[in-house]
């Protein structure tokens, strides 16, 4: 019995040694798994940046083609550049001239845009200054079907006007249109009479020369004679006097600088003028001759200096030229370029 006592003593001694080893092993495995927590963390941290990484070298390779395939286009165009590096000089030429070409239509195109603009500018001008146009027209074709009549009841009226502000009128006659009257007083005067109005015009002659009669020559010229041997001839024209003034010296002037070229329109309703900034630019303006009025401005017309220009017959074109060496042809109601006229350039 006492040997068994002591076996089972011996067994629980043993028992409570493995079960304390137990627990010494449990803690250090326990110890062991604190101990490697960060480095589990470490290991998912890792594996998020490699999936990272991985994306990230996908995006490049994907923006890697393009940029290689617009790699081998500049490499193509660099040989393009080494080719045409090597083009005979006859070939260069020709490129030259397609270059300056294409400079002139850039020019044409910027002028048709300024041109554009200033048209926007001047409508409301123009259209105002059309219904004056028209409405005086339409009144000078009503008071036409009076003229016949009116030069008659003219001619009396002068003759009329003339013995009150003078001596005697010896002799009338009308002027080549028809729009004023000639009378030849008793003490010689000649003077111009209005056929509208009555109202003097001018005093053609204040001589004082004797005389009973005056003519009409063909040319224009009136010719007085009577009471002696000899006949005198004389100029119908008033002397010359200022009708109209346009720009000035000032800040205020509508030209750039100086007004190089000067010309009418057949119906003497219009003038063109030209000049411009040297070496910056020519302009050109058509003017109304009765009020002095901006009927069309070409700005930008030639790159130079406007120095010389004509209307055609008819009025419906303008020729200009200038010291860019070009000479232009321009359509009057919209200032619209027709043709360009390239001078001689070579040596």
């Amino acid at each position: 019995v006492s040997g068994k006592a002591k076996s089972d003593k011996t067994l629980e001694t043993q028992a409570e040694v493995v079960a304390a080893l137990a627990k010494r092993k449990a803690d250090e495995f326990e110890s062991a798994l604190d101990r490697h927590a960060p480095t589990k963390q470490q290991l998912a941290e890792a594996e998020s940046a490699l999936q990272t990484t991985t994306q990230s070298l996908a995006d490049a390779e994907t923006k890697v083609k393009p940029a290689q395939s617009e790699l081998d286009g500049k490499i193509k165009a660099l040989a393009a550049l080494e080719e045409r590096k090597k083009k005979t000089p006859e070939e260069k030429k020709n490129l030259d001239k397609k270059v300056a070409d294409a400079g002139g239509e850039m020019d044409k195109a910027r002028r048709e845009i300024d041109l554009a603009k200033s048209e926007v500018g001047f409508t409301g001008k123009n259209v105002k200054t059309a219904e004056t146009n028209l409405d005086k027209a339409r009144a000078e074709q009503a008071e036409a079907g009076k003229l016949p009549t009116l030069r008659e009841r003219a001619l009396a009226e002068a003759k009329s006007i003339a013995a009150t502000g003078m001596q005697d009128c010896l002799d009338a006659t009308y002027s080549a249109d028809g729009s004023l009257v000639y009378t030849l007083s008793i003490d010689g005067r000649v003077q111009a009479w209005s056929v509208v109005n009555g109202a003097r015009s001018h005093l053609v002659n204040s001589s004082g020369r004797l005389a009973e009669f005056v003519r009409l020559l063909s040319d224009g010229r009136l010719a007085i004679a009577g009471g002696s041997p000899e006949m005198a001839v004389m100029a119908t024209e008033s002397g010359w006097s200022l009708a109209q003034s346009i720009g000035g010296g000032g800040d205020d002037s509508s030209f750039e600088d100086r007004v190089i070229a000067l010309d009418f329109s057949p119906d003497g309703d219009r003038l063109a003028t030209g000049g411009g900034f040297p070496s910056r630019g020519g302009e050109i303006y058509i003017w109304n001759v009765k009020d002095g009025s901006e009927e069309l401005r070409i700005p930008g017309a030639h790159s130079d200096t406007v120095c010389s220009l004509t209307f055609s017959p008819d009025g419906s074109r303008l020729a200009s030229g200038g010291t860019d060496r070009f000479a232009r042809i321009f359509e009057t109601q919209r200032g619209r370029e027709l043709r360009a006229l390239e001078g001689h350039t070579g040596p």
